[in-house]
């Protein structure tokens, strides 16, 4: 009975040096991207062939927009890279409303999300976060919805009731997604303009250990399973 107590003793005290071992390695192993470039373009800069936005370790290129209504143009739209909770995004900046009696307003906001090739073996994009000052006047609504065509998660939604929303991507996540993001307003014929001034997108990223690091945590796992069996053995 002692001899059981012993191992599971040493089991335990394995586990939970396993749990502080994988952790420090994965921290010493993590690098660190850039902070977001303060660079500040419009969406019609973007939207010309090659053009791209840096934003930390992603990338974002492939901009495309159309828009009904009483939507902004791509020129009074600024786009701008930002940080939120240590993830790293673009801010969608302008006048994006509906006036009464128009029947509603669109803007369609399509791009590509990469993870820079200096990160790609390092980093994933494991979560989208959008957040949005959707102001609507009773009758009205807005609500922008994110379509992401290379995943299989289901689309990302705020609106004028809820501000801010997240999604996680299963199992591992992505280096490069294609984003659709649309932009919804509707204002009634005797109310206010339903207005939206800030939109922003940011997404989450894990770092992947690396091959050396995976073998530093097998080995120590094998050298700890081995001192276990000889306890047992003795």
């Amino acid at each position: 009975m002692l001899k059981s107590t012993n191992v599971f003793r040493t089991l335990n005290r394995f586990a939970k040096a396993s749990v502080f071992l994988v952790a420090g390695l994965l921290a010493a192993f993590t690098p660190t991207a850039a902070q977001a470039d303060p660079v500040v373009h419009t969406l019609a800069d973007l939207l010309a062939q090659g053009a791209s936005i840096t934003s930390g370790d992603k990338v974002f290129t492939n901009f495309a927009y159309t828009r009904t209504g009483n939507m902004p143009d791509a020129s009074a739209i600024n786009v701008i890279p930002t940080t939120m909770g240590g993830n790293f995004g673009l801010l969608f900046q302008g006048a994006f409303l509906d006036l009464p009696g128009g029947g509603g307003s669109d803007a369609l906001i399509s791009y590509t999300v990469s993870v820079a090739a200096a990160f790609q073996k390092q980093y994933l994009i494991t979560d989208a976060h959008l957040d949005a000052n959707i102001s609507a006047p009773q009758g009205g609504y807005g609500n922008i919805t994110d379509t992401f065509f290379t995943s299989p998660e289901p689309a990302l939604t705020v609106t004028d009731k809820k501000l801010s929303n997240s999604l996680t991507f299963l199992p591992l996540g992505y280096t490069s997604i294609d984003v659709q993001k649309d932009i919804l307003l509707y204002a009634t014929t005797d109310g206010s303009p339903v207005t939206v001034s800030a939109i922003y997108q940011t997404y989450s990223q894990t770092p992947v250990p690396e091959p050396s690091t995976l073998v530093l945590i097998g080995t120590a796992a094998f050298g700890g399973l081995g001192i276990i069996r000889r306890r047992m053995m003795k």
